[in-house]
């Protein structure tokens, strides 16, 4: 065999392997985003809302009232500039209980108008889909 060719067969062989770890890591990658999605579902089962009010604008979710282990629940919220929440402009906590319906809304007041925001919750370490928000 000639030396060109024996390395033409190579470069086909690591390049087979590296497309095949690419391939490995995208379907784990998408699983963990799949079992994410099924968690938030859980968590979350309607997902996230924004409602429009003469008192002004809410951002919404409800829990699933399993999920809140007999304690009252706690649930975080978020309200950032982007998606991926590298910029949260604003954030904290709210109760809810059964009397609620394990519904939380929070009266929101962005800084700036004519500007698309991103919300979320979280609840267990489990988040909820994100939202978003134009003031």
């Amino acid at each position: 065999m000639n030396q060109g060719k024996y390395y033409l067969q190579l470069a086909a062989l690591i390049l087979s392997l590296s497309l095949l770890y690419v391939t490995k890591a995208n379907a784990e990658t998408n699983t963990s985003n799949q079992v994410a999605a099924s968690l938030s579902q859980l968590v979350f089962p309607l997902g996230v809302a924004v409602l429009h009010s003469d008192i002004g604008t809410h951002i919404s979710t409800r829990i699933k009232p399993t999920m809140s282990s007999g304690r009252t629940p706690m649930v975080r919220w978020e309200v950032a500039n982007d998606a991926q929440f590298t910029e949260v402009i604003e954030k904290g906590y709210s109760k809810t209980s059964t009397e609620q319906g394990y519904k939380v809304a929070v009266n929101m007041n962005p800084p700036k108008h004519a500007q698309t925001y991103f919300f979320r919750f979280q609840h267990n370490g489990i988040y909820s889909s994100v939202g978003t928000l134009t003031h």
